[in-house]
């Protein structure tokens, strides 16, 4: 763990970055699939898989976050107060501003249902609260189902932060919230198909679909797997911490790493084969990606960890709200060149717009991450600290 860094008296890890760039990665590919008409059979699974970097990213925030608040909570007055704000300032700001530029390129950026927006659809996503309305979900920015997830699990952490206390009880929180999913993805079809069976009737019934998939209730079970990691993870990772440059990593942890990560992808590999029916795919992927993490947490293996996946994830959440537009504006763009070039194979198809979206949603990534995120954080931080100050001063 020598290369992992200490921002602000609080661990940042290598391998959590790195994580971060591989689910926006996977991201990335599956919209990229969608663009490319009559991929083979192999390939399509491959982008298809690629949507399971959300839960991936699921996972790690819960496990950030839980090491950030044990952390801080024995050392600021207003742990709680100060989770928060940066919470807020760390998501809002970036958030907003792809909101006012997917509402003012539309066409451009997304196109999909609901066919028209409104001031409610606005309003509800500017505060976060449009993962609970079918025409609300992902109806103003592309993809903003996960971001309405993870301010959801942002409210409720704190409670969880205080009760879930051990490995024990996060196995609990796991099943229970399995179990409780099951029971409201069987209710919630009859309900919402009798209330809104009169309305946008051509295509409403893959709007609920997605609202099934999409919002919190079938998410938080993934968001509990996090927990699992934390408590798997908590008592090596805070030995490495203790040492200002963190020990090697043994060859019992590389033995140990190279079986979670093995059977990490092997779980990724077949996940979509397998007919368990009481258990969500996505859960699967969820179970696969603890695996990886704790895998990479006793040894960063290179082709996972390196300077390459650790800046894309350093970017991960502009990524995420960029690279539908890129996606958008080099198919549009890019097609008539790539049908030259990749000679109407769509593997390489592809593969070259694959390359082109990343590299253009990373440039526009850096920038946003350097005007708006940073800047947007530094202010958060600003304001904790005054109330620190205010509070030690009594």
């Amino acid at each position: 763990m020598d290369k992992d860094k200490t921002v602000s008296g609080i661990r940042r890890y290598d391998f959590i970055d790195a994580l971060r760039g591989w689910a926006i990665l996977g991201v990335i590919l599956v919209h990229v699939g969608q663009k490319v008409p009559h991929l083979p059979g192999w390939l399509s699974n491959i982008t298809n898989n690629g949507q399971y970097g959300v839960q991936l990213f699921f996972v790690i925030s819960a496990f950030t976050l839980l090491a950030s608040l044990s952390s801080r909570s024995a050392a600021e007055p207003r742990p709680i107060l100060n989770y928060f704000i940066r919470r807020i300032f760390r998501i809002a700001p970036m958030f907003w501003a792809a909101m006012l530029f997917y509402v003012c390129f539309r066409n451009i950026g997304w196109s999909g249902p609901p066919p028209t927006i409104d001031l409610s659809q606005i309003a509800a996503t500017f505060f976060f609260i449009h993962g609970w309305s079918i025409y609300s979900i992902n109806s103003v920015v592309p993809g903003d189902w996960t971001i309405a997830a993870e301010m959801t699990f942002y409210i409720i952490l704190p409670a969880l932060f205080k009760y879930i206390t051990s490995l024990r009880r996060a196995i609990i929180l796991v099943f229970t919230s399995l179990v409780a999913s099951k029971i409201i993805w069987s209710l919630t079809k009859t309900i919402l198909m009798s209330v809104y069976h009169n309305k946008y009737s051509s295509w409403i019934n893959g709007l609920i679909e997605d609202f099934r998939y999409c919002w919190f209730p079938n998410q938080f079970m993934i968001f509990a797997l996090g927990f699992i990691l934390y408590f798997v993870t908590k008592d090596a990772l805070a030995s490495r911490a203790s040492e200002e440059r963190g020990p090697a990593a043994s060859r019992n942890d590389i033995v140990t790493a190279g079986l979670l990560i093995a059977v990490s992808l092997w779980m990724c590999v077949s996940g979509l084969n397998w007919q368990v029916r009481l258990i969500p795919v996505h859960f699967l992927f969820g179970m696969a990606f603890v695996l990886l993490a704790w895998g990479l947490s006793l040894w960063q293996a290179p082709l996972f960890v390196n300077p390459v996946t650790r800046y894309i994830g350093k970017i991960s959440y502009s990524l995420y709200l960029t690279h539908f537009f890129a996606i958008n504006i080099a198919a549009l763009t890019c097609s008539a060149k790539m049908k030259m070039i990749v000679s109407n194979s769509p593997v390489a198809h592809a593969l070259l717009l694959f390359i082109v979206s990343l590299a253009l949603s990373a440039a526009m990534s850096t920038i946003t991450f350097y005007l708006i995120e940073q800047p947007g954080q530094l202010l958060g931080k600003k304001i904790i600290n005054s109330i620190n100050k205010k509070y030690r001063k009594k």
